[in-house]
Protein backbone atom coordinates (compact mmCIF):
# COMPACT_ATOMS: atom_id res chain seq x y z
CA UNK A 1 0.00 0.00 0.00
CA UNK A 2 1.30 3.47 -1.13
CA UNK A 3 1.28 6.79 1.55
CA UNK A 4 -0.44 9.64 -0.25
CA UNK A 5 -0.80 12.94 0.47
CA UNK A 6 -4.80 13.91 0.82
CA UNK A 7 -4.04 16.19 -1.95
CA UNK A 8 -3.16 13.89 -4.57
CA UNK A 9 -5.64 11.72 -3.27
CA UNK A 10 -7.83 14.16 -4.24
CA UNK A 11 -6.49 14.72 -7.47
CA UNK A 12 -6.51 10.62 -8.28
CA UNK A 13 -10.16 10.32 -7.50
CA UNK A 14 -10.57 13.12 -10.41
CA UNK A 15 -9.29 10.42 -12.58
CA UNK A 16 -11.04 7.94 -14.24
CA UNK A 17 -10.79 4.77 -13.12
CA UNK A 18 -7.19 4.31 -12.19
CA UNK A 19 -4.58 2.21 -10.17
CA UNK A 20 -1.21 2.35 -8.63
CA UNK A 21 1.14 -0.46 -9.17
CA UNK A 22 4.26 -1.60 -7.56
CA UNK A 23 7.65 -1.95 -9.75
CA UNK A 24 7.75 -6.21 -8.74
CA UNK A 25 7.46 -7.20 -12.76
CA UNK A 26 6.29 -9.22 -13.68
CA UNK A 27 3.62 -9.28 -10.99
CA UNK A 28 2.35 -5.55 -10.68
CA UNK A 29 1.05 -5.72 -7.23
CA UNK A 30 -1.63 -3.46 -7.01
CA UNK A 31 -1.14 -0.52 -4.25
CA UNK A 32 -3.46 1.79 -4.26
CA UNK A 33 -7.02 2.10 -6.38
CA UNK A 34 -9.72 5.15 -7.05
CA UNK A 35 -13.18 4.86 -6.35
CA UNK A 36 -14.36 4.97 -10.00
CA UNK A 37 -11.65 1.58 -10.66
CA UNK A 38 -13.34 -0.34 -7.73
CA UNK A 39 -16.87 0.43 -9.29
CA UNK A 40 -15.68 -0.26 -12.58
CA UNK A 41 -14.28 -3.46 -10.95
CA UNK A 42 -16.77 -3.85 -8.78
CA UNK A 43 -14.48 -5.02 -6.07
CA UNK A 44 -13.52 -3.09 -2.93
CA UNK A 45 -9.77 -1.79 -2.46
CA UNK A 46 -9.02 -4.72 0.65
CA UNK A 47 -10.05 -6.94 -2.32
CA UNK A 48 -7.32 -5.36 -4.60
CA UNK A 49 -4.69 -3.95 -2.88
CA UNK A 50 -1.64 -6.37 -2.19
CA UNK A 51 -3.03 -8.42 -5.03
CA UNK A 52 -0.84 -8.75 -8.84
CA UNK A 53 -3.11 -6.93 -11.31
CA UNK A 54 -3.12 -9.89 -13.24
CA UNK A 55 -3.92 -12.38 -10.49
CA UNK A 56 -7.04 -9.78 -9.72
CA UNK A 57 -8.07 -9.97 -13.08
CA UNK A 58 -6.69 -13.32 -14.74
CA UNK A 59 -7.69 -14.25 -18.40
CA UNK A 60 -10.45 -15.65 -19.65
CA UNK A 61 -9.86 -19.32 -20.16
CA UNK A 62 -12.37 -19.62 -23.31
CA UNK A 63 -11.13 -16.97 -25.38
CA UNK A 64 -7.07 -18.74 -25.68
CA UNK A 65 -6.66 -16.64 -29.07
CA UNK A 66 -6.09 -13.88 -27.70
CA UNK A 67 -3.34 -12.73 -25.52
CA UNK A 68 -4.78 -9.98 -23.51
CA UNK A 69 -3.14 -10.68 -20.33
CA UNK A 70 0.42 -11.22 -22.15
CA UNK A 71 -0.39 -7.69 -24.37
CA UNK A 72 -1.13 -5.49 -20.72
CA UNK A 73 2.35 -7.61 -19.04
CA UNK A 74 4.69 -6.61 -21.94
CA UNK A 75 3.29 -2.95 -21.55
CA UNK A 76 3.47 -2.46 -18.08
CA UNK A 77 7.34 -3.57 -18.53
CA UNK A 78 8.23 -1.48 -21.69
CA UNK A 79 6.70 1.44 -19.80
CA UNK A 80 8.89 0.23 -16.29
CA UNK A 81 12.09 -0.49 -18.79
CA UNK A 82 11.86 2.67 -21.15
CA UNK A 83 10.04 4.96 -18.49
CA UNK A 84 8.00 6.52 -20.79
CA UNK A 85 4.41 6.49 -20.94
CA UNK A 86 3.09 3.55 -23.17
CA UNK A 87 -0.61 3.15 -24.70
CA UNK A 88 -2.69 0.53 -25.12
CA UNK A 89 -4.24 -0.21 -28.08
CA UNK A 90 -8.32 -0.80 -27.49
CA UNK A 91 -8.57 -4.37 -26.96
CA UNK A 92 -10.65 -6.95 -25.67
CA UNK A 93 -10.24 -8.24 -21.82
CA UNK A 94 -13.07 -10.25 -20.30
CA UNK A 95 -13.67 -9.11 -16.87
CA UNK A 96 -14.42 -11.90 -14.44
CA UNK A 97 -18.24 -10.82 -12.64
CA UNK A 98 -20.09 -12.89 -9.86
CA UNK A 99 -18.13 -15.74 -11.13
CA UNK A 100 -18.31 -15.32 -14.96
CA UNK A 101 -16.63 -13.60 -17.72
CA UNK A 102 -17.92 -11.16 -19.21
CA UNK A 103 -17.01 -9.62 -22.53
CA UNK A 104 -15.30 -6.18 -22.34
CA UNK A 105 -13.11 -3.76 -24.28
CA UNK A 106 -10.79 -1.67 -23.29
CA UNK A 107 -8.33 1.23 -23.41
CA UNK A 108 -5.98 2.00 -21.23
CA UNK A 109 -2.32 3.82 -20.24
CA UNK A 110 0.61 3.49 -18.07
CA UNK A 111 2.64 6.04 -16.90
CA UNK A 112 5.66 6.34 -14.91
CA UNK A 113 6.09 8.19 -11.46
CA UNK A 114 9.63 9.14 -10.57
CA UNK A 115 11.37 10.16 -8.25
CA UNK A 116 14.39 12.56 -7.92
CA UNK A 117 17.04 10.49 -9.19
CA UNK A 118 15.03 9.51 -12.18
CA UNK A 119 14.05 6.11 -11.09
CA UNK A 120 10.39 4.70 -11.28
CA UNK A 121 8.42 4.32 -7.67
CA UNK A 122 5.29 3.26 -9.35
CA UNK A 123 3.18 2.89 -12.43
CA UNK A 124 -0.25 4.68 -12.95
CA UNK A 125 -2.43 2.53 -14.58
CA UNK A 126 -5.58 4.09 -16.32
CA UNK A 127 -8.37 2.23 -18.36
CA UNK A 128 -11.37 3.71 -20.05
CA UNK A 129 -14.44 0.86 -20.48
CA UNK A 130 -15.31 1.46 -24.03
CA UNK A 131 -17.42 -1.79 -24.33
CA UNK A 132 -20.42 -0.14 -25.29
CA UNK A 133 -18.68 2.48 -27.60
CA UNK A 134 -16.83 -0.02 -29.59
CA UNK A 135 -19.48 -2.15 -29.97
CA UNK A 136 -21.37 0.73 -31.42
CA UNK A 137 -18.47 1.66 -33.68
CA UNK A 138 -18.46 -1.94 -35.21
CA UNK A 139 -22.30 -1.71 -36.07
CA UNK A 140 -22.04 2.11 -37.47
CA UNK A 141 -18.88 2.95 -37.93
CA UNK A 142 -18.52 6.14 -35.97
CA UNK A 143 -15.33 5.76 -34.30
CA UNK A 144 -15.18 9.74 -34.56
CA UNK A 145 -18.02 10.43 -32.84
CA UNK A 146 -17.40 7.70 -29.53
CA UNK A 147 -14.18 9.84 -28.67
CA UNK A 148 -15.64 12.47 -29.05
CA UNK A 149 -18.03 11.56 -26.81
CA UNK A 150 -15.52 10.71 -24.19
CA UNK A 151 -13.51 13.83 -24.41
CA UNK A 152 -16.86 15.51 -23.73
CA UNK A 153 -17.37 13.40 -20.67
CA UNK A 154 -13.43 14.17 -19.96
CA UNK A 155 -14.51 17.77 -20.15
CA UNK A 156 -17.48 17.45 -18.23
CA UNK A 157 -15.61 16.23 -14.89
CA UNK A 158 -12.98 19.24 -15.07
CA UNK A 159 -15.81 21.48 -15.47
CA UNK A 160 -17.54 20.13 -11.98
CA UNK A 161 -14.27 19.34 -10.41
CA UNK A 162 -14.19 21.33 -6.96
CA UNK A 163 -10.73 22.41 -7.92
CA UNK A 164 -9.11 24.74 -10.20
CA UNK A 165 -9.01 22.87 -13.42
CA UNK A 166 -6.78 24.16 -16.83
CA UNK A 167 -5.56 22.34 -20.00
CA UNK A 168 -2.90 24.44 -21.58
CA UNK A 169 -2.11 23.84 -24.83
CA UNK A 170 1.76 24.08 -26.19
CA UNK A 171 4.87 25.62 -25.20
CA UNK A 172 3.60 29.17 -24.34
CA UNK A 173 0.97 27.70 -22.28
CA UNK A 174 -2.68 28.91 -23.92
CA UNK A 175 -5.26 28.30 -22.03
CA UNK A 176 -7.38 25.68 -24.06
CA UNK A 177 -9.87 25.05 -20.69
CA UNK A 178 -10.18 26.59 -17.78
CA UNK A 179 -12.98 25.34 -15.66
CA UNK A 180 -15.80 27.45 -13.22
CA UNK A 181 -13.56 27.54 -10.38
CA UNK A 182 -10.15 28.36 -11.46
CA UNK A 183 -12.08 31.10 -13.47
CA UNK A 184 -13.84 32.55 -10.34
CA UNK A 185 -9.97 33.49 -9.06
CA UNK A 186 -9.64 35.73 -11.86
CA UNK A 187 -13.86 37.02 -12.07
CA UNK A 188 -12.99 39.92 -14.41
CA UNK A 189 -10.26 38.35 -16.91
CA UNK A 190 -10.94 36.25 -19.91
CA UNK A 191 -8.21 33.39 -19.67
CA UNK A 192 -9.20 31.07 -22.38
CA UNK A 193 -7.31 31.25 -25.84
CA UNK A 194 -4.36 33.55 -24.56
CA UNK A 195 -0.96 32.47 -23.34
CA UNK A 196 -0.24 32.15 -19.32
CA UNK A 197 1.60 35.05 -19.11
CA UNK A 198 -0.17 37.46 -21.23
CA UNK A 199 -3.40 36.47 -19.27
CA UNK A 200 -1.92 36.64 -15.53
CA UNK A 201 1.54 38.89 -16.43
CA UNK A 202 2.36 38.86 -12.39
CA UNK A 203 3.05 35.14 -13.05
CA UNK A 204 6.38 36.13 -14.72
CA UNK A 205 9.00 34.41 -12.96
CA UNK A 206 7.01 32.38 -10.05
CA UNK A 207 8.12 28.44 -9.89
CA UNK A 208 4.53 27.58 -11.53
CA UNK A 209 5.69 28.56 -14.80
CA UNK A 210 9.46 26.98 -14.27
CA UNK A 211 7.78 24.08 -13.16
CA UNK A 212 5.59 23.82 -16.52
CA UNK A 213 8.10 24.37 -18.93
CA UNK A 214 10.25 21.01 -16.97
CA UNK A 215 7.46 19.22 -17.18
CA UNK A 216 6.93 20.07 -20.96
CA UNK A 217 10.63 19.50 -21.84
CA UNK A 218 10.47 16.24 -19.68
CA UNK A 219 7.10 14.43 -19.07
CA UNK A 220 7.79 15.00 -15.13
CA UNK A 221 4.92 15.84 -12.78
CA UNK A 222 5.09 19.47 -10.86
CA UNK A 223 4.33 19.55 -7.65
CA UNK A 224 4.16 22.74 -5.36
CA UNK A 225 2.97 23.17 -2.21
CA UNK A 226 2.04 26.10 -0.21
CA UNK A 227 4.04 28.41 -3.18
CA UNK A 228 3.99 31.62 -2.56
CA UNK A 229 1.68 33.98 -5.58
CA UNK A 230 1.15 37.49 -5.75
CA UNK A 231 -2.28 37.94 -7.93
CA UNK A 232 -4.43 41.26 -8.90
CA UNK A 233 -7.78 39.57 -7.80
CA UNK A 234 -9.24 42.61 -9.48
CA UNK A 235 -8.47 44.58 -11.86
CA UNK A 236 -6.24 48.10 -11.26
CA UNK A 237 -6.42 46.67 -7.21
CA UNK A 238 -2.97 46.00 -5.64
CA UNK A 239 -1.48 42.44 -6.08
CA UNK A 240 -2.80 40.13 -3.44
CA UNK A 241 -0.40 37.79 -1.23
CA UNK A 242 -1.96 34.31 -1.45
CA UNK A 243 -0.66 30.49 -1.16
CA UNK A 244 -1.28 27.96 -3.45
CA UNK A 245 -0.73 24.13 -3.86
CA UNK A 246 -0.06 23.00 -7.71
CA UNK A 247 0.05 19.55 -9.66
CA UNK A 248 1.06 20.11 -13.18
CA UNK A 249 0.74 16.73 -15.53
CA UNK A 250 2.18 16.82 -18.61
CA UNK A 251 -0.71 15.95 -21.85
CA UNK A 252 0.06 13.97 -24.64
CA UNK A 253 -0.91 13.89 -28.56
CA UNK A 254 -2.10 10.59 -30.67
CA UNK A 255 2.00 10.48 -31.53
CA UNK A 256 2.59 10.31 -27.65
CA UNK A 257 4.06 13.96 -27.89
CA UNK A 258 3.83 16.28 -24.92
CA UNK A 259 1.99 18.77 -26.45
CA UNK A 260 0.13 20.27 -23.22
CA UNK A 261 -0.30 20.76 -19.80
CA UNK A 262 -3.22 19.49 -17.15
CA UNK A 263 -3.07 21.78 -14.28
CA UNK A 264 -5.17 21.17 -10.51
CA UNK A 265 -4.82 24.22 -8.43
CA UNK A 266 -5.83 24.45 -4.76
CA UNK A 267 -5.77 27.76 -2.95
CA UNK A 268 -4.84 26.77 0.86
CA UNK A 269 -4.20 30.68 1.91
CA UNK A 270 -6.39 30.61 4.47
CA UNK A 271 -4.42 27.55 6.13
CA UNK A 272 -1.03 28.68 5.70
CA UNK A 273 -1.31 32.04 7.65
CA UNK A 274 -3.63 30.46 10.57
CA UNK A 275 -0.50 28.39 10.61
CA UNK A 276 1.90 31.29 10.72
CA UNK A 277 -0.17 32.67 13.36
CA UNK A 278 -0.11 29.93 15.58
CA UNK A 279 3.71 29.77 15.10
CA UNK A 280 3.80 33.63 15.61
CA UNK A 281 2.13 33.15 18.73
CA UNK A 282 4.26 30.32 20.10
CA UNK A 283 7.13 32.28 19.55
CA UNK A 284 6.14 35.03 21.16
CA UNK A 285 5.38 32.66 24.40
CA UNK A 286 8.50 31.09 24.09
CA UNK A 287 10.42 34.47 24.43
CA UNK A 288 8.27 35.93 27.33
CA UNK A 289 8.91 32.73 29.47
CA UNK A 290 13.13 32.57 28.24
CA UNK A 291 12.88 36.17 29.00
CA UNK A 292 11.17 37.10 32.27
CA UNK A 293 12.56 40.45 33.15
CA UNK A 294 12.65 41.65 29.42
CA UNK A 295 10.18 42.96 27.77
CA UNK A 296 8.75 41.03 24.26
CA UNK A 297 7.83 42.87 21.10
CA UNK A 298 6.87 41.64 17.82
CA UNK A 299 6.50 44.47 15.08
CA UNK A 300 5.49 44.42 11.12
CA UNK A 301 7.52 45.82 9.05
CA UNK A 302 5.39 47.09 6.44
CA UNK A 303 2.84 48.76 9.07
CA UNK A 304 5.51 49.84 11.99
CA UNK A 305 2.76 48.34 14.45
CA UNK A 306 4.35 46.24 17.03
CA UNK A 307 2.70 43.81 19.83
CA UNK A 308 4.27 44.65 23.32
CA UNK A 309 4.24 42.92 26.52
CA UNK A 310 3.50 44.59 29.93
CA UNK A 311 6.85 44.77 31.14
CA UNK A 312 7.88 46.41 27.44
CA UNK A 313 5.49 48.63 28.11
CA UNK A 314 7.25 49.48 31.66
CA UNK A 315 9.97 49.97 30.43
CA UNK A 316 9.66 52.70 28.79
CA UNK A 317 7.23 54.33 31.80
CA UNK A 318 4.14 53.24 30.71
CA UNK A 319 1.80 51.84 33.60
CA UNK A 320 -0.03 49.38 30.98
CA UNK A 321 0.46 47.71 27.65
CA UNK A 322 -2.94 49.19 26.50
CA UNK A 323 -0.91 52.63 24.92
CA UNK A 324 -0.30 51.62 20.87
CA UNK A 325 3.16 51.11 20.13
CA UNK A 326 5.24 51.49 16.91
CA UNK A 327 8.92 52.25 15.30
CA UNK A 328 8.32 55.86 15.67
CA UNK A 329 7.02 55.94 19.38
CA UNK A 330 10.12 54.23 20.03
CA UNK A 331 12.29 56.14 18.61
CA UNK A 332 10.16 59.23 20.01
CA UNK A 333 11.95 58.16 23.44
CA UNK A 334 15.42 57.90 22.39
CA UNK A 335 17.79 60.52 23.52
CA UNK A 336 19.17 62.56 20.36
CA UNK A 337 22.58 61.82 21.22
CA UNK A 338 21.94 58.55 20.51
CA UNK A 339 18.92 58.49 17.50
CA UNK A 340 21.25 58.61 14.67
CA UNK A 341 23.31 55.61 16.11
CA UNK A 342 20.36 53.71 17.16
CA UNK A 343 19.26 54.16 13.87
CA UNK A 344 22.24 52.99 11.67
CA UNK A 345 22.26 49.75 14.16
CA UNK A 346 18.56 49.56 13.35
CA UNK A 347 19.00 49.36 9.30
CA UNK A 348 22.69 47.05 9.76
CA UNK A 349 20.36 44.89 11.96
CA UNK A 350 17.70 44.62 9.31
CA UNK A 351 20.18 43.42 6.43
CA UNK A 352 22.30 40.50 9.12
CA UNK A 353 19.22 38.95 9.98
CA UNK A 354 19.95 40.15 14.03
CA UNK A 355 19.07 43.36 15.64
CA UNK A 356 21.46 43.32 19.18
CA UNK A 357 21.55 47.46 19.87
CA UNK A 358 22.39 49.53 23.14
CA UNK A 359 20.95 52.76 23.90
CA UNK A 360 19.90 55.48 26.10
CA UNK A 361 15.79 56.49 26.37
CA UNK A 362 13.74 59.16 28.01
CA UNK A 363 10.94 57.46 29.70
CA UNK A 364 7.28 58.78 29.82
CA UNK A 365 8.55 60.15 33.55
CA UNK A 366 11.34 61.89 32.15
CA UNK A 367 14.20 59.55 33.67
CA UNK A 368 16.77 58.22 31.29
CA UNK A 369 17.93 54.45 31.26
CA UNK A 370 19.84 52.67 29.43
CA UNK A 371 17.91 50.05 27.10
CA UNK A 372 19.22 46.58 25.29
CA UNK A 373 16.98 46.04 22.18
CA UNK A 374 17.90 42.22 20.73
CA UNK A 375 15.18 41.17 17.54
CA UNK A 376 15.11 38.03 14.99
CA UNK A 377 14.06 39.33 11.46
CA UNK A 378 11.80 37.37 9.24
CA UNK A 379 11.95 37.66 5.46
CA UNK A 380 9.11 37.11 2.98
CA UNK A 381 9.72 35.15 0.00
CA UNK A 382 11.17 38.15 -2.00
CA UNK A 383 14.08 38.00 0.64
CA UNK A 384 12.37 41.71 2.22
CA UNK A 385 12.26 42.33 5.96
CA UNK A 386 8.82 41.94 7.00
CA UNK A 387 8.96 41.23 11.18
CA UNK A 388 10.70 41.59 13.85
CA UNK A 389 10.53 39.15 17.17
CA UNK A 390 12.48 40.29 20.11
CA UNK A 391 13.22 41.75 23.67
CA UNK A 392 13.77 44.50 25.01
CA UNK A 393 15.93 44.65 28.32
CA UNK A 394 16.75 47.60 30.63
CA UNK A 395 20.78 47.51 31.47
CA UNK A 396 20.92 50.57 33.41
CA UNK A 397 22.57 48.99 36.17
CA UNK A 398 24.36 47.01 34.54
CA UNK A 399 25.89 50.27 32.66
CA UNK A 400 26.34 51.81 36.14
CA UNK A 401 28.50 48.70 37.23
CA UNK A 402 30.68 48.52 34.47
CA UNK A 403 31.46 52.28 34.37
CA UNK A 404 32.01 51.96 38.37
CA UNK A 405 34.48 48.40 37.46
CA UNK A 406 36.31 50.92 34.91
CA UNK A 407 36.71 54.38 37.48
CA UNK A 408 38.37 51.58 40.07
CA UNK A 409 40.87 50.25 37.66
CA UNK A 410 41.64 53.64 36.52
CA UNK A 411 42.11 55.07 40.44
CA UNK A 412 44.41 51.97 40.62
Amino acid sequence: MVNLASDIKQFLQLLPPTVILDTDAPIFTIAYVNDAYCKLSNFTPRELIGKGLLEAFPQNPDVIDIQSVEKVRFNLTECLTTKKKTVLPKQRFDLRLSGRFETRYWQATNTPALNDAGEVMHLLHQVIDITEAYEQALKERISLEVAEAKRKELEKLFMQAPAGVVIFSGPDFVFNLVNPTYQSFFPDRGLTGKPLLEAIPELHNHPLVDGFRHTFTTGETYYGKEVYTQLMRVPGAPLDDSYWNFIGQARYDDNHQIDGILMFGFEVTEQVLLRKKVEASEERLNLAVENVQSGVYDTDLKTGKSICSLRHAQIFGYPDKQQEWSLEKMLSHIVPEDLDYAREEHISGLEKGIINVQFRIRRLDGEVRWINIIGKVNYNNKNEPVRVVGTTTDITEKIAIQRQKKMNLSVR
